[in-house]
C-alpha cells in the first residue's frame, strides 16, 4: 500500500498544479475586467460634473491608477474602489448613476459640494455601502425608495439639500424592514412634506434622527417610542402638531432633543428629568404650564431652551443645581410668574454663559446671589421687560467678562451704581425704560469696549459727561426722555464711530456745536436733538454728514437760514426743523435731494417762494404751516407767487422750447444722416487699411479683435441660461458661466433691463474695465442689450439709476433703502460669509425665500439646534459617537463663532461690532480649538499607532 502511494500522491499534485496555471489568465482576466468597470464608472462620474478647482479634472487621468486619485480609496488586497470622498471641492453637475458600479464601495460622501439634480435610484445595488454622506448640496426630487432597500447601511446624511416630497412614501414602499442596521439618518433642511413615518419605529439600532428645518406634519408617531438606543432625537422647525410626546421619558439613552419651532402644545412631562440630557429645545411652541422641577436633576445639560411659549408659575428654586456644564440657559418670551430665588441655584454653573429670563412677569428684587453667578464664563445677562422693582444691584460689577446686559423695561429705581464702570468687557447695556434717577457718572467713560449705551426713558439728571467721548468704539448713543441739563460735551461730537446719537426730551441748551465745529463722526445715520432748548444757528459742519439718513431738531430754538451746505448731505431721507425760530427763504437743493421723503419745516419764519419738485411733489401743507409768507401752489393752501420779470422771462423760455424742436428736427435728422454716411465710409477705408496691413505685417488690428458673438451661441454656451450655470446675481444683472464652441469659457453678464438704471450702470462697469489692464481682471471680450437703447430709447435719459452697491444675500439691509455704502455694510458682508463657511448654506439658496434668511435661520437654531445647522464636515470625527472628548470642546468654539456672524450680520448697523474686535475674539476662538480639540486629537492618533 505505502508502495503505490506515492505516485498517486504525486499525481493528485501535478493535476493541482497544472488546474491552478491553466485558471490563472482566467482570474487575471476577471481581476482586469473588474477593474475597468470601476475606471469607467469614475470616468463617468467625472464627465457628469464640473470641477473648479480643477481636484478631479486635473487628478483624475489614465496615465495613473485610479486608486492613486483624490478622493479615491482601494482595497488593499485588490485595486477595488472602497471609498469615494469629495467633500467640500465645490463640484457642480449632477451625480452619475454609473457609481452603482463600483460594486466594492462602502464609504461614499459627496457632501459640502453644489451637485444638482436627483439622487440615482440606482445606489440600491451597493451591496457592501455602509455609509452615504450627500449632504449640503443643492440636490432635488424625491428621495428614491431604493434607498430604503440597503440593508448593510449604517449612516445617511441627506440634509441641506432641496429634496422634496414625502418622506413616508419612500419609507413605506419598502417599510423600511430592509435598513435593519441604520443608526444614523439626517434629512434636515429639505423641503420634504407629509407625517414623519412610523415605520422608523423598525430600525431597532437607531441613534440619531434628524428631520428638523423641514415641512413635515401631522403628530409624532408614538410607534417611535421602540427606538431604545436613540440618542439625538431633532425635529425642529417643522409643521408638527399635537402634545409634547411623552414616550421621550422613555427613551433612556436619549442626550439631544430638539423639537423647537413647531405647533406643539401641553405639558412638558414631568417626569422629562430622569433622563441624561446635554441638550434640550422645545423653544417657540405653545406648551402651557409649568417648568417640571425634575429638571433640576439633570446635570449632564449643557442647553436648556424652553423660550417663547405660554410656560406659567414659579421658576423651580432649584433649576441650576448640580449643573456644572450648563452654558445656555433660555426662559425668555412666556408667562412665568414668582419671585428671582431660582438664581440662587445658578451659583452652581460654574460654565453659564448666556441666562435670559426677559419678557415674563417676574416681580421682587434682585437677589444678592447674583454676586455669586460665574465670574469666569457668565457674557449674557437678559431679564428685560418684567417687573422686577429696586435698585440696580452693585453685584452686578463682579461679572467681569458681562458682554451684554439688558435690564430694559422694569421698574428699576435709584441711582446707576458706580460698579457697573467696572465691566471693562461690556459692550451692549440696555437700562432704559425704567426709573432711575440721579446724574450718570462720569467713570462711566471706563467703559472703552461700549458699542451701544442705552440709558432713554428715565428719570436722569445732571450733565453728559464729557468722558461718554472717551468710548471710542460707541455706534449708538441713547439717553433721551429724561432731564439732562448743560450743553452737549465737545468731545462727543469726536465720535467717529457714531452711528445714532438720540438726546430728544431733555434740557439741553446752548449751541450746537462747540466753538471749533469739528464733527468726526461721518458714519452718523440718525440724529434726534428735538424737544431740547439748543439756540443760535444750524452750523454748517452739520453738512459734513453725508451719511445722515434722519435729520430731527424740531422743537428748538434754532434761527438763521438753512445752511447752503445741507445740500451735501445726500442721504438725508426725514428731516424735521419744525417749531424753530429759522428764517429766510426755503432753498431751492432741497428739491434736488433725491432720497429725502419727508420734510416738515412749519412754525418757523421761512418766507418766498416755496420750491418746485423732489420732496416737495408730495408735501402737505401741515409740513409748511405757521411761516411767514410762504407762496406756493393752490393745493397747499398758500397765496400765489407775484408775478416778477424773471418769472416772465421763465415763459418765453418754455415757449422756446415748443418752438425750437419742431424747427430744429428736420435739420437735425439731415445732419444725423449726412454724419453717418460719411462715417461709414470713413470706417469701411480704415477696414480696408487694415486688413492690407495685417496680410502684411501678419497682425491684427485692435479694432478687428472684438469678437461678435451671436445670441444663438450664448443659448448653447449656458444651456438657455440654466441656474446649473449661474455664478451668482446682483443688484442689476446676474452672472452666468458659458462654454463657447471653440473651449473658450467665458463668464456671461445679462443685465435687468427692469431695474432703473441697470443699463447705466452696466456701461459704466465696460467703459472702467475695457481701459484697465491686471491679472486679477477678466478680459472683456464683447458687449452688446446697444441693441436695448435703440429698442428702449436713451435710458441714461429715461431712467433714474437705482443700482445697489452689493451682491443680494450679502448686501445689508440699509442698503436698500438708503443705499449708503459704508463699513458697517462690509461687516455685514463679512458676518453673512461667516455663516456660509461654517453652515455651508449661501445665502442665495433657494430654502431662504420669503421671509426667511440665512441668518435668520442660523438665529432660530441656536443654540439648542447648533447640530442641526452646522456643516457635517465638522462634525466627522464625531458622526458616530457626539460623547468623544473633545465634542463638547468642539461646540464650544462653534457657537461663539457663529454668534461672531450673527452679530456682524445684525439688521441695524448699529449693533453690529466692529472688525477691530472680531479679530481678537477670532485668535481666542482659534487657541481655545487648537488647546481644547486639536491636540488631544493629536495625542489620540498617536495612541492608536
Amino acid at each position: 500500500m505505502e508502495i503505490h502511494a506515492a505516485p498517486f500522491s504525486s499525481t493528485v499534485i501535478l493535476l493541482s498544479l497544472f488546474s491552478c496555471f491553466m485558471l490563472w489568465p482566467v482570474v487575471i482576466l476577471a481581476q482586469q475586467h473588474n477593474n475597468q468597470i470601476d475606471l469607467m464608472a469614475l470616468l463617468d462620474f467625472k464627465a457628469s460634473i464640473q470641477d473648479p478647482f480643477g481636484v478631479v479634472t486635473s487628478n483624475w487621468t489614465t496615465n495613473t491608477s485610479f486608486c492613486n486619485w483624490s478622493g479615491v480609496v482601494c482595497s488593499r488586497r485588490r485595486p477595488r474602489v472602497t471609498a469615494l470622498m469629495l467633500n467640500g471641492f465645490l463640484l457642480q453637475g449632477t451625480i452619475s448613476p454609473s457609481l452603482a458600479n463600483l460594486s466594492f464601495l462602502a464609504y461614499l460622501d459627496l457632501s459640502n459640494n453644489s451637485l444638482q439634480g436627483p439622487i440615482p435610484d440606482q445606489l440600491d445595488q451597493l451591496r457592501r455601502l455602509r455609509y452615504v454622506n450627500l449632504g449640503l448640496n443643492q440636490l432635488s426630487g424625491s428621495i428614491p425608495a431604493s434607498i430604503f432597500n440597503m440593508s448593510v447601511l449604517t449612516t445617511l446624511y441627506l440634509n441641506d439639500n432641496i429634496l422634496s416630497g414625502t418622506l413616508s412614501n419612500a419609507a413605506n414602499n419598502s417599510g423600511l424592514v430592509m435598513l435593519p442596521r441604520l443608526q444614523i439618518i439626517s434629512v434636515s433642511t429639505n423641503q420634504l412634506t407629509g407625517p414623519i413615518p412610523p415605520s422608523f419605529s423598525q430600525c431597532h439600532d437607531l441613534q440619531a434622527l434628524s428631520l428638523s428645518i423641514n415641512q413635515f406634519t401631522g403628530t409624532i408617531p408614538t410607534e417611535l417610542a421602540s427606538l431604545t438606543e436613540l440618542r439625538l432625537f431633532y425635529l425642529g422647525q417643522n409643521n408638527l402638531t399635537g402634545t409634547f410626546p411623552s414616550f421621550i421619558t422613555n427613551l433612556t439613552k436619549l442626550t439631544g432633543l430638539g423639537l423647537s419651532q413647531n405647533n406643539l402644545h401641553g405639558r412638558i412631562p414631568w417626569d422629562l428629568g430622569k433622563l441624561k440630557l446635554e441638550t434640550m429645545n422645545v423653544a417657540a411652541n405653545a406648551l402651557t404650564g409649568p417648568i417640571p422641577s425634575s429638571l433640576a436633576n439633570i446635570s449632564t445639560i449643557t442647553l436648556l431652551d424652553v423660550a417663547s411659549n405660554y410656560l406659567t408659575g414659579d421658576v423651580p428654586v432649584q433649576l441650576g443645581m448640580n449643573k456644572p456644564v450648563l452654558y445656555f440657559l433660555n426662559l425668555q418670551n412666556n408667562s412665568l410668574t414668582g419671585g428671582l430665588d431660582f438664581i440662587s441655584s445658578l451659583s452652581n454653573c460654574k460654565s453659564l454663559r448666556t441666562l435670559d429670563f426677559s419678557t415674563n412677569e417676574l416681580t421682587g428684587v434682585l437677589p444678592d446671589s447674583i454676586a455669586n453667578l460665574s465670574v469666569a464664563s457668565l457674557q449674557r445677562f437678559y431679564m428685560h421687560t418684567n417687573y422686577i422693582k429696586g435698585k440696580i444691584h452693585p453685584a452686578f460689577g463682579n461679572l467681569s467678562n458681562l458682554v451684554s446686559l439688558n435690564l430694559w423695561g422694569n421698574e428699576f429705581t435709584g441711582t446707576l451704581p458706580l460698579e457697573l464702570t467696572k465691566l471693562s468687557r461690556l459692550q451692549v447695556m440696555y437700562l432704559g425704560n425704567n426709573r432711575i434717577q440721579g446724574a450718570i457718572p462720569h467713570e462711566i467713560g471706563r467703559l472703552q469696549r461700549m458699542v451701544q449705551l442705552t440709558i432713554d426713558r428715565n428719570e436722569l439728571s445732571g450733565e453728559i459727561p464729557d468722558s461718554i467721548g472717551n468710548m471710542s468704539r460707541l455706534q449708538a448713543l441713547l439717553l433721551s426722555d429724561n432731564n439732562l441739563s448743560s450743553r452737549i460735551p465737545g468731545n462727543i461730537w469726536g465720535l467717529s464711530g457714531l452711528l445714532e446719537l438720540n438726546l430728544s426730551f431733555n434740557h439741553l441748551q446752548g449751541a450746537l456745536l462747540p466753538e471749533t465745529g469739528n464733527i468726526s463722526m461721518k458714519s452718523l445715520s440718525r440724529l434726534d436733538l428735538s424737544a431740547n432748548q439748543f439756540s443760535g444757528v444750524l452750523p454748517n459742519a452739520l453738512g459734513d454728514l453725508q451719511m445722515l439718513a434722519t435729520i430731527i431738531l424740531a422743537h428748538n430754538s434754532f434761527q438763521g437760514p438753512i445752511p447752503p451746505s445741507f445740500k451735501s448731505m445726500l442721504s438725508v431721507e426725514y428731516l424735521d426743523l419744525s417749531s424753530n425760530s429759522l428764517s429766510g427763504e426755503i432753498p431751492e437743493f432741497l428739491s434736488k435731494l433725491k432720497y429725502l421723503t419727508f420734510l416738515n419745516l412749519s412754525f418757523n419764519r421761512f418766507r418766498g417762494r416755496v420750491p418746485f419738485g423732489g420732496t416737495f411733489q408730495d408735501i402737505s401743507f401741515q409740513s409748511l404751516m405757521g411761516n411767514e409768507a410762504l407762496c406756493g401752489e393752490s393745493r397747499l393752501s398758500l397765496p400765489p407767487c407775484p408775478a416778477t420779470p424773471h418769472s416772465r422771462r421763465r415763459s418765453g423760455v418754455r415757449l422756446l422750447i415748443y418752438i425750437l424742436p419742431a424747427t430744429a428736427l428736420p435739420l437735425l435728422l439731415v445732419a444725423c444722416f449726412l454724419c453717418f454716411t460719411a462715417l461709414r465710409r470713413r470706417r469701411r477705408r480704415r477696414r480696408r487699411i487694415g486688413h492690407q496691413q495685417g496680410r502684411s505685417e501678419g497682425l491684427t488690428p485692435i479694432h478687428l479683435q472684438t469678437r461678435l458673438i451671436s445670441y444663438h451661441e450664448l443659448l448653447i454656451a449656458t444651456n438657455n441660461f440654466s441656474e446649473a450655470n449661474l455664478l451668482g446675481r446682483g443688484g442689476c444683472s446676474s452672472v452666468f458661466k458659458g462654454h463657447l464652441e471653440d473651449g473658450l469659457v467665458v463668464a456671461i453678464k445679462v443685465i435687468d433691463l427692469e431695474k432703473a438704471g441697470a443699463a447705466t450702470s452696466f456701461d459704466r462697469e465696460c467703459e472702467a474695465l475695457r481701459m484697465v489692464r491686471h491679472r486679477n481682471l477678466v478680459r472683456i471680450i464683447s458687449t452688446y442689450f446697444g441693441i436695448a437703447r435703440i429698442l428702449l430709447g436713451d435710458i441714461s435719459k429715461s431712467v433714474a439709476s437705482a443700482s445697489m452697491p452689493g451682491t443680494l444675500g450679502y448686501m445689508p439691509p440699509e442698503y436698500a433703502s438708503t443705499w449708503r455704502i459704508s463699513t458697517r455694510g462690509d461687516v455685514y458682508s463679512y458676518g453673512i460669509l461667516v455663516l456660509e463657511t461654517f453652515t455651508g448654506k449661501r445665502p442665495t439658496d433657494a430654502m431662504f425665500a420669503e421671509e426667511m434668511n440665512l441668518r435668520q435661520w442660523v438665529s432660530k437654531a441656536l443654540p439648542g439646534a447648533l447640530l442641526e445647522i452646522v456643516d457635517a464636515n465638522l462634525l466627522r470625527d464625531y458622526e458616530h459617537d457626539e460623547r468623544e472628548a473633545g465634542f463638547g470642546h468642539l461646540l464650544q468654539c462653534l457657537l461663539p463663532i457663529t454668534e461672531i456672524g450673527l452679530l456682524c450680520s445684525s439688521d441695524s448697523p448699529m449693533e453690529r461690532i466692529s472688525m477691530k474686535d472680531v479679530v481678537p475674539r477670532l485668535k481666542k476662538i482659534k487657541t481655545d480649538y487648537e488647546s481644547e480639540v486639536i491636540r488631544p486629537l493629536e495625542q489620540l492618533a498617536k495612541f492608536k499607532e
